[in-house]
């Protein structure tokens, strides 16, 4: 059986385990050049805040990323370019 031994000798299945630790947001995530336009913060401080897509995602750096890779994402980055491009002319 695969699991953890714990120090009485007991074993529990490491796949049904819940975490226990929820990551935060970190706001050192919006200096990263890829995410600094579109991240922010969600109320609950255990999620962030896509500002174009209006997507909240928790706040774990991998599912961050994720989301910078998703079609809706790059799609809705592309049409903000554009309108802001349109609105500077």
């Amino acid at each position: 059986m695969k699991g953890i031994k714990t120090e009485r000798g007991a074993r529990f299945n490491t796949s049904k385990v819940k975490r226990l630790y929820h990551q935060g947001y970190r706001a050192e995530w919006e200096s990263i050049p890829s995410f600094s336009l579109w991240l922010r913060p969600s109320n609950d401080g255990y999620s962030a805040q896509c500002q174009i897509c209006d997507a909240t995602v928790l706040a774990r750096l991998a599912s961050v990323k994720q989301h910078h890779n998703t079609r809706k994402h790059q799609e809705s980055m592309k049409c903000n370019e554009f309108l802001s491009m349109v609105s500077i002319n």
